[in-house]
Order: C-alpha cells, then sequence, then structure tokens
C-alpha cells in the first residue's frame, strides 16, 4: 500500500485563525462588557460574562493550536498499509490500527462534516486522552459509538475527498488480511 500524506492547508489554517481571533474578541468584550449584551434572551451579566469566559478559553486554545500548526511540518493526515495517523486537531490518537477500525461513517455536525472512524475497542483508545479531552470525547463514543471523528478543516482536501480516500484504504486492507 502507498503512503498517502495529506498536507495542511495554510490558506484554510489562515481562515481559521482570523475565525478564531474574532470570537476570542467578541468572548473578551463579553467579560468587559456584559451590560452591552444584556437582552430579553440573555438577562444575566453573570451568564454574559461565563459566556465569556469559556469562549476565552475555548477559542484561545483554538487559536493558539491552529497558530502552530501554520509552522508544523507533520502532515495533516498520513494514511498507510499500518492505518491512519491524524495530526490535523487537538484529538491526535497517534496511529489507528487498520486491523481495529470496524468501519468508515459521515456525521453531519452544524453543516461539518465529520468522519468517524469505528473501531472494535473504543475504550482503549479512549483511555489515549487525558483529563478534559477524555471527557468530551467520552460523550462522543456515547452519541456515536465511536471517541475517534476526523474533520478536514486546516487540510488541503476537502471531507468527501477525505471519506473516499480512507474507505478506499480501508477496503484494501480488509480485501488483503482476509
Amino acid at each position: 500500500m502507498q503512503e498517502i500524506i495529506i498536507k495542511f492547508s495554510k490558506k484554510k489554517l489562515i481562515i481559521l485563525l482570523f475565525l478564531s481571533f474574532i470570537f476570542t474578541y467578541c468572548s473578551i468584550n463579553f467579560i468587559s462588557n456584559p451590560e452591552k449584551f444584556v437582552t430579553i434572551m440573555y438577562p444575566n451579566k453573570n451568564l454574559i460574562r461565563f459566556t465569556g469566559y469559556l469562549g476565552v478559553c475555548s477559542f484561545g486554545i483554538s487559536s493558539i493550536s491552529i497558530f502552530l500548526k501554520l509552522f508544523n511540518k507533520k502532515p495533516g493526515l498520513v494514511i498507510n498499509s499500518d492505518g491512519i495517523i491524524f495530526h490535523a486537531s487537538a484529538n491526535t490518537l497517534g496511529l489507528i490500527k487498520w486491523k481495529d477500525v470496524t468501519d468508515i461513517k459521515t456525521y453531519k455536525f452544524y453543516n461539518q462534516n465529520y468522519i468517524l472512524i469505528m473501531v472494535k475497542n473504543p475504550k482503549e483508545y479512549l483511555n489515549k486522552f487525558k483529563h478534559v479531552k477524555k471527557f468530551l470525547y467520552k460523550r462522543n463514543l456515547n452519541n456515536n459509538g465511536t471517541p475517534i471523528f476526523l474533520s478536514s478543516a486546516g487540510l488541503q482536501c476537502n471531507s468527501k475527498e477525505m471519506e473516499k480516500l480512507l474507505k478506499e484504504e480501508f477496503n484494501r486492507y480488509q480485501s488483503i488480511s482476509k
């Protein structure tokens, strides 16, 4: 099996970084001026401020992560005879072995397509995460049957191309291993 390497898209990463900066800036405004955002739906300044803190944490961390990926020399996705290595998000697990994969599915969430990698031993993969990530990915396991989901955001391909590549290589592995 030929190794397939998909690099990061600098253009996509710059757009994501810009959007992340905007959301971080808005979140800072929620913290510093919550009274400007009081509405009938959100009458509580403390709730608005809390939302701002959550936004600064999540989008601030995203901004740092995306910025670092701009200078990262590792490829975003590697598909080889052993399995899948995904570096394009914070949920890097190392090698996802083909022998563990049972299915590859598409999951749409808020107009974003994700590739779900169904595995025989999801708890083993879940245990590779620590603390907060483990809690978040456990929810994904409970809702979708796997903690492993991949996104093409930031990669030099779209989700349909990524799904096609993954399914082709998975099918090739299955035909060879039988």
